[in-house]
Protein backbone atom coordinates (compact mmCIF):
# COMPACT_ATOMS: atom_id res chain seq x y z
CA UNK A 1 0.00 0.00 0.00
CA UNK A 2 1.28 2.94 -0.84
CA UNK A 3 2.00 6.12 1.60
CA UNK A 4 -0.07 8.68 1.27
CA UNK A 5 2.07 11.41 2.35
CA UNK A 6 4.44 10.50 -0.47
CA UNK A 7 1.05 10.33 -3.09
CA UNK A 8 -0.10 14.09 -2.01
CA UNK A 9 4.23 15.20 -2.03
CA UNK A 10 3.92 13.86 -5.77
CA UNK A 11 0.69 15.73 -6.49
CA UNK A 12 2.11 19.03 -5.38
CA UNK A 13 4.91 18.52 -7.41
CA UNK A 14 3.36 17.91 -10.63
CA UNK A 15 1.05 20.79 -9.70
CA UNK A 16 4.18 23.06 -9.33
CA UNK A 17 5.72 21.89 -12.55
CA UNK A 18 2.78 22.44 -14.35
CA UNK A 19 2.26 25.86 -13.62
CA UNK A 20 6.24 26.40 -12.90
CA UNK A 21 6.32 30.41 -13.74
CA UNK A 22 3.33 31.59 -11.73
CA UNK A 23 5.45 29.80 -9.11
CA UNK A 24 8.25 31.63 -9.67
CA UNK A 25 6.44 35.17 -10.18
CA UNK A 26 4.93 34.76 -6.74
CA UNK A 27 8.53 33.32 -5.73
CA UNK A 28 10.40 37.08 -6.87
CA UNK A 29 7.14 39.40 -5.69
CA UNK A 30 7.91 37.84 -2.49
CA UNK A 31 11.42 38.72 -2.57
CA UNK A 32 11.23 41.73 -3.47
CA UNK A 33 8.74 42.65 -1.38
CA UNK A 34 10.71 41.66 1.68
CA UNK A 35 14.09 42.96 0.48
CA UNK A 36 12.48 46.25 0.56
CA UNK A 37 11.29 46.33 4.11
CA UNK A 38 14.74 48.01 4.83
CA UNK A 39 14.87 50.79 2.40
CA UNK A 40 11.44 52.07 3.89
CA UNK A 41 12.40 51.16 6.97
CA UNK A 42 15.44 53.57 6.80
CA UNK A 43 16.14 56.80 8.60
CA UNK A 44 16.02 59.81 6.37
CA UNK A 45 18.75 61.25 7.97
CA UNK A 46 21.49 59.32 7.06
CA UNK A 47 24.54 60.92 5.16
CA UNK A 48 25.85 59.37 1.71
CA UNK A 49 29.90 59.15 0.99
CA UNK A 50 29.99 61.85 3.97
CA UNK A 51 27.61 64.18 3.12
CA UNK A 52 24.72 65.03 5.10
CA UNK A 53 21.27 63.78 3.27
CA UNK A 54 18.91 67.00 2.51
CA UNK A 55 15.20 66.95 3.53
CA UNK A 56 12.46 67.19 0.68
CA UNK A 57 11.30 70.72 0.09
CA UNK A 58 7.77 71.31 -2.18
CA UNK A 59 8.74 74.87 -3.64
CA UNK A 60 7.56 75.70 -7.13
CA UNK A 61 10.15 74.67 -9.82
CA UNK A 62 11.71 71.88 -7.91
CA UNK A 63 12.24 68.30 -8.34
CA UNK A 64 12.13 65.24 -5.49
CA UNK A 65 14.54 62.56 -6.39
CA UNK A 66 15.49 59.30 -4.97
CA UNK A 67 19.07 58.81 -3.89
CA UNK A 68 20.88 55.70 -4.07
CA UNK A 69 23.67 54.32 -1.88
CA UNK A 70 25.97 51.16 -1.69
CA UNK A 71 26.91 50.09 1.45
CA UNK A 72 29.52 47.87 -0.18
CA UNK A 73 31.32 50.64 -1.76
CA UNK A 74 29.81 54.00 -1.46
CA UNK A 75 32.36 56.02 -3.56
CA UNK A 76 30.79 54.81 -6.90
CA UNK A 77 28.74 57.26 -8.07
CA UNK A 78 27.80 57.97 -12.02
CA UNK A 79 25.88 60.93 -13.92
CA UNK A 80 23.02 59.38 -16.02
CA UNK A 81 23.14 60.29 -19.31
CA UNK A 82 19.54 60.93 -19.82
CA UNK A 83 19.22 63.39 -16.83
CA UNK A 84 22.38 65.02 -17.20
CA UNK A 85 21.16 65.61 -21.28
CA UNK A 86 18.22 66.92 -20.00
CA UNK A 87 19.54 69.39 -18.59
CA UNK A 88 22.44 70.44 -21.18
CA UNK A 89 25.16 69.30 -19.09
CA UNK A 90 28.06 66.76 -19.76
CA UNK A 91 28.13 63.65 -17.47
CA UNK A 92 30.50 63.86 -14.53
CA UNK A 93 31.68 60.80 -12.55
CA UNK A 94 32.88 60.87 -8.75
CA UNK A 95 34.17 57.86 -9.19
CA UNK A 96 34.63 54.07 -10.78
CA UNK A 97 32.97 53.12 -13.79
CA UNK A 98 29.20 51.96 -14.49
CA UNK A 99 28.66 48.14 -15.27
CA UNK A 100 25.37 47.21 -14.08
CA UNK A 101 21.35 48.51 -14.82
CA UNK A 102 20.33 49.22 -11.58
CA UNK A 103 20.47 54.15 -12.22
CA UNK A 104 19.40 56.15 -9.54
CA UNK A 105 19.46 60.04 -8.62
CA UNK A 106 21.90 61.99 -6.27
CA UNK A 107 23.24 65.07 -5.99
CA UNK A 108 26.69 66.29 -6.27
CA UNK A 109 28.47 67.44 -3.11
CA UNK A 110 30.28 69.97 -4.90
CA UNK A 111 26.82 71.03 -6.75
CA UNK A 112 23.65 70.30 -4.81
CA UNK A 113 21.58 71.98 -7.23
CA UNK A 114 22.80 69.68 -9.58
CA UNK A 115 21.36 66.19 -10.46
CA UNK A 116 23.06 63.02 -11.25
CA UNK A 117 22.73 59.46 -11.02
CA UNK A 118 24.64 55.91 -10.07
CA UNK A 119 25.28 52.82 -11.28
CA UNK A 120 27.48 50.03 -8.63
CA UNK A 121 29.57 47.93 -10.00
CA UNK A 122 30.20 46.24 -6.45
CA UNK A 123 27.58 43.82 -5.44
CA UNK A 124 24.34 45.79 -3.83
CA UNK A 125 23.21 44.52 -0.48
CA UNK A 126 21.63 46.93 1.03
CA UNK A 127 20.17 50.58 -1.03
CA UNK A 128 18.35 53.01 1.49
CA UNK A 129 16.51 56.35 -0.18
CA UNK A 130 16.39 59.76 0.69
CA UNK A 131 15.70 62.85 -0.83
CA UNK A 132 17.11 65.89 -2.27
CA UNK A 133 15.65 69.21 -3.83
CA UNK A 134 16.80 70.04 -7.09
CA UNK A 135 16.61 73.18 -8.86
CA UNK A 136 15.03 73.32 -12.07
CA UNK A 137 18.00 75.07 -14.69
CA UNK A 138 17.60 78.19 -15.90
CA UNK A 139 16.61 78.47 -19.97
CA UNK A 140 18.76 81.18 -21.86
CA UNK A 141 15.89 83.05 -23.82
CA UNK A 142 17.55 84.44 -27.05
CA UNK A 143 16.78 87.92 -27.65
CA UNK A 144 13.89 88.40 -29.70
CA UNK A 145 14.85 89.30 -33.58
CA UNK A 146 14.59 92.76 -35.10
CA UNK A 147 11.62 93.87 -36.85
CA UNK A 148 12.44 94.49 -40.71
CA UNK A 149 10.27 96.39 -42.66
CA UNK A 150 7.79 95.17 -45.05
CA UNK A 151 9.55 97.15 -48.10
CA UNK A 152 13.08 99.00 -48.29
CA UNK A 153 13.13 102.32 -46.73
CA UNK A 154 12.73 105.46 -49.05
CA UNK A 155 13.58 108.26 -47.07
CA UNK A 156 13.67 112.36 -47.99
CA UNK A 157 16.82 114.12 -46.39
CA UNK A 158 15.97 118.23 -46.83
CA UNK A 159 19.20 119.73 -47.24
CA UNK A 160 18.68 123.49 -45.73
CA UNK A 161 21.89 125.98 -45.43
CA UNK A 162 21.48 129.52 -43.43
CA UNK A 163 18.38 130.71 -41.88
CA UNK A 164 18.11 134.02 -42.28
CA UNK A 165 17.14 137.04 -44.97
CA UNK A 166 18.98 137.12 -47.95
CA UNK A 167 17.71 138.05 -51.01
CA UNK A 168 18.71 136.79 -54.50
CA UNK A 169 20.39 133.46 -52.50
CA UNK A 170 18.30 130.22 -52.82
CA UNK A 171 20.85 128.48 -49.96
CA UNK A 172 19.06 130.59 -47.41
CA UNK A 173 15.13 131.03 -45.62
CA UNK A 174 13.59 133.31 -44.32
CA UNK A 175 12.95 132.54 -40.95
CA UNK A 176 9.51 132.94 -41.26
CA UNK A 177 9.39 130.50 -44.17
CA UNK A 178 11.59 128.01 -42.13
CA UNK A 179 8.99 128.06 -39.71
CA UNK A 180 6.08 127.59 -41.79
CA UNK A 181 7.82 124.52 -43.52
CA UNK A 182 8.35 123.28 -39.65
CA UNK A 183 4.82 123.74 -38.81
CA UNK A 184 3.26 121.98 -42.06
CA UNK A 185 5.61 118.90 -41.18
CA UNK A 186 3.91 118.83 -37.91
CA UNK A 187 1.16 118.91 -38.69
CA UNK A 188 0.79 116.25 -41.60
CA UNK A 189 2.54 113.53 -39.19
CA UNK A 190 5.90 113.64 -40.23
CA UNK A 191 8.76 111.82 -38.06
CA UNK A 192 12.11 114.26 -38.33
CA UNK A 193 14.71 110.99 -37.63
CA UNK A 194 17.96 111.17 -35.79
CA UNK A 195 21.16 109.51 -37.30
CA UNK A 196 20.62 106.04 -35.65
CA UNK A 197 16.83 106.01 -36.55
CA UNK A 198 18.01 106.99 -40.24
CA UNK A 199 20.91 104.54 -40.42
CA UNK A 200 18.49 101.70 -39.19
CA UNK A 201 16.10 102.00 -41.53
CA UNK A 202 18.44 101.92 -44.18
CA UNK A 203 20.09 99.12 -42.85
CA UNK A 204 17.16 97.41 -42.79
CA UNK A 205 17.37 97.02 -38.39
CA UNK A 206 13.95 98.50 -37.70
CA UNK A 207 11.67 100.05 -40.08
CA UNK A 208 11.33 103.02 -38.29
CA UNK A 209 8.33 105.58 -37.63
CA UNK A 210 5.65 106.62 -39.93
CA UNK A 211 6.42 109.45 -42.09
CA UNK A 212 10.19 109.50 -41.76
CA UNK A 213 12.47 112.91 -42.83
CA UNK A 214 16.12 113.35 -41.80
CA UNK A 215 16.57 117.07 -41.41
CA UNK A 216 20.00 118.01 -42.54
CA UNK A 217 21.83 121.61 -42.04
CA UNK A 218 25.15 122.10 -43.86
CA UNK A 219 28.04 124.59 -43.03
CA UNK A 220 27.16 125.67 -39.36
CA UNK A 221 26.03 128.87 -39.82
CA UNK A 222 25.40 130.86 -36.50
CA UNK A 223 21.71 131.41 -37.42
CA UNK A 224 20.81 127.54 -36.69
CA UNK A 225 21.07 127.99 -33.16
CA UNK A 226 19.58 131.72 -33.69
CA UNK A 227 16.34 130.66 -35.37
CA UNK A 228 16.22 126.69 -36.40
CA UNK A 229 16.92 125.56 -33.00
CA UNK A 230 14.33 127.18 -30.95
CA UNK A 231 11.64 125.82 -33.50
CA UNK A 232 12.80 122.49 -34.04
CA UNK A 233 12.84 122.25 -30.19
CA UNK A 234 9.00 123.55 -29.79
CA UNK A 235 8.11 120.79 -32.55
CA UNK A 236 10.23 118.17 -30.63
CA UNK A 237 12.01 117.51 -33.99
CA UNK A 238 15.80 116.37 -34.58
CA UNK A 239 18.12 117.50 -36.98
CA UNK A 240 21.40 116.76 -38.30
CA UNK A 241 24.16 119.08 -38.76
CA UNK A 242 27.39 118.89 -40.72
CA UNK A 243 29.91 121.25 -39.74
CA UNK A 244 33.87 122.41 -40.32
CA UNK A 245 35.62 122.82 -36.65
CA UNK A 246 37.96 125.32 -38.27
CA UNK A 247 35.50 127.84 -39.09
CA UNK A 248 34.23 128.22 -35.51
CA UNK A 249 34.69 131.00 -33.35
CA UNK A 250 34.49 133.66 -36.04
CA UNK A 251 30.99 135.19 -35.30
CA UNK A 252 29.73 134.05 -38.52
CA UNK A 253 29.10 129.98 -37.66
CA UNK A 254 28.51 128.82 -34.55
CA UNK A 255 30.95 128.33 -31.62
CA UNK A 256 31.63 125.42 -29.77
CA UNK A 257 29.04 126.63 -26.97
CA UNK A 258 26.35 126.74 -29.65
CA UNK A 259 27.44 123.34 -30.44
CA UNK A 260 27.03 121.72 -27.55
CA UNK A 261 23.79 122.99 -26.50
CA UNK A 262 22.64 122.24 -29.95
CA UNK A 263 23.62 118.66 -29.55
CA UNK A 264 22.02 118.46 -25.78
CA UNK A 265 19.18 119.63 -27.99
CA UNK A 266 18.98 116.49 -29.67
CA UNK A 267 21.18 117.60 -33.00
CA UNK A 268 23.41 114.96 -34.38
CA UNK A 269 26.36 116.66 -35.32
CA UNK A 270 29.10 114.91 -37.78
CA UNK A 271 32.14 116.68 -40.12
CA UNK A 272 31.73 118.96 -43.43
CA UNK A 273 35.32 119.08 -43.47
CA UNK A 274 37.97 121.43 -41.31
CA UNK A 275 37.81 124.44 -43.67
CA UNK A 276 34.91 123.54 -45.95
CA UNK A 277 37.40 122.92 -48.80
CA UNK A 278 37.16 121.77 -53.09
CA UNK A 279 38.48 118.88 -51.99
CA UNK A 280 39.57 117.57 -55.74
CA UNK A 281 41.57 120.38 -55.92
CA UNK A 282 43.80 119.68 -53.36
CA UNK A 283 45.83 116.77 -52.92
CA UNK A 284 45.57 113.47 -51.38
CA UNK A 285 47.42 113.98 -47.96
CA UNK A 286 45.66 117.33 -47.66
CA UNK A 287 42.15 115.87 -47.79
CA UNK A 288 42.43 112.94 -45.37
CA UNK A 289 43.68 115.72 -42.67
CA UNK A 290 40.50 117.80 -43.59
CA UNK A 291 38.15 115.01 -43.21
CA UNK A 292 39.93 113.26 -40.37
CA UNK A 293 40.69 116.07 -38.52
CA UNK A 294 37.61 117.53 -38.68
CA UNK A 295 36.11 114.61 -37.40
CA UNK A 296 38.36 114.13 -34.56
CA UNK A 297 37.56 117.77 -33.53
CA UNK A 298 33.96 117.02 -33.10
CA UNK A 299 34.33 113.56 -31.43
CA UNK A 300 36.99 114.88 -28.82
CA UNK A 301 34.50 118.39 -28.03
CA UNK A 302 31.21 116.12 -27.93
CA UNK A 303 32.13 112.98 -26.72
CA UNK A 304 30.23 110.87 -29.71
CA UNK A 305 31.22 109.09 -32.57
CA UNK A 306 31.16 111.12 -36.16
CA UNK A 307 31.59 109.07 -38.86
CA UNK A 308 29.14 110.16 -41.17
CA UNK A 309 30.27 112.60 -43.69
CA UNK A 310 29.00 115.94 -45.95
CA UNK A 311 31.09 116.99 -48.78
CA UNK A 312 31.76 120.22 -49.35
CA UNK A 313 30.14 121.86 -52.56
CA UNK A 314 28.96 118.11 -52.64
CA UNK A 315 32.60 117.38 -54.71
CA UNK A 316 34.56 114.45 -54.21
CA UNK A 317 36.98 112.35 -56.34
CA UNK A 318 38.38 109.07 -56.09
CA UNK A 319 40.79 109.70 -53.03
CA UNK A 320 37.70 110.93 -50.70
CA UNK A 321 36.37 108.00 -51.70
CA UNK A 322 39.33 105.76 -50.65
CA UNK A 323 40.13 107.78 -47.32
CA UNK A 324 36.27 107.27 -46.13
CA UNK A 325 36.57 103.72 -46.30
CA UNK A 326 39.85 103.77 -44.73
CA UNK A 327 38.34 105.30 -42.28
CA UNK A 328 35.80 103.66 -41.83
CA UNK A 329 32.69 106.18 -42.12
CA UNK A 330 29.51 104.54 -42.39
CA UNK A 331 27.88 106.95 -44.48
CA UNK A 332 28.25 110.39 -46.88
CA UNK A 333 26.16 112.64 -47.96
CA UNK A 334 26.22 114.49 -51.28
CA UNK A 335 24.19 117.55 -53.12
CA UNK A 336 23.08 114.74 -55.42
CA UNK A 337 19.18 115.32 -55.85
CA UNK A 338 16.25 112.45 -54.73
CA UNK A 339 15.04 110.79 -52.18
CA UNK A 340 17.63 108.27 -50.22
CA UNK A 341 17.06 104.73 -50.76
CA UNK A 342 19.02 101.13 -49.21
CA UNK A 343 20.27 100.64 -53.06
CA UNK A 344 22.59 103.66 -53.03
CA UNK A 345 26.03 103.61 -52.32
CA UNK A 346 25.96 104.17 -49.23
CA UNK A 347 29.24 107.34 -49.90
CA UNK A 348 27.05 108.79 -52.33
CA UNK A 349 23.56 109.36 -50.56
CA UNK A 350 21.01 111.77 -52.52
CA UNK A 351 19.34 114.63 -50.38
CA UNK A 352 16.72 116.96 -51.68
CA UNK A 353 17.91 120.63 -51.52
CA UNK A 354 15.72 123.59 -49.92
CA UNK A 355 15.67 126.22 -52.01
CA UNK A 356 13.98 129.30 -49.85
CA UNK A 357 13.10 131.51 -52.90
CA UNK A 358 10.68 128.52 -54.06
CA UNK A 359 6.36 128.27 -52.41
CA UNK A 360 5.93 126.18 -49.72
CA UNK A 361 4.05 123.75 -52.44
CA UNK A 362 6.80 123.34 -54.81
CA UNK A 363 9.39 122.62 -51.06
CA UNK A 364 6.89 119.72 -50.36
CA UNK A 365 6.15 118.46 -53.84
CA UNK A 366 9.91 118.08 -54.05
CA UNK A 367 9.18 115.22 -51.38
CA UNK A 368 6.07 114.24 -51.45
CA UNK A 369 5.82 113.44 -55.04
Amino acid sequence: MKDPTLTTHAALVALLLRHRRCFLALCCLVVVCFSMLPVFAQAPDKSISGQPSVEPINTPGSLLTPIYKSKSDPSFWFASPLVVNAFGHKPSYIGGTASNTLFGFISDPNNPTSTSTISDSAAITDISIVSVTTEMPTLDVPPASPVKPDKPARIPVLNYHSITVDPGNPATITPEKFAAQMQYLSEKGYNPLTLKQFSDMIEGIDKGPDNPILLTFDDGYADNYEHAMPILKKLGFHATLFMSPGMVEDGYFLNWDQVKEMHEAGWDIQPHGMTHPHLPTISAKNQAFEITEARFQIEQMLGTVADIYCYPYGEWDTSTLRILKEHNFRYAFTIEQGMTTPSQDRLKLKRIFVNGEESIEKWRYRFEK
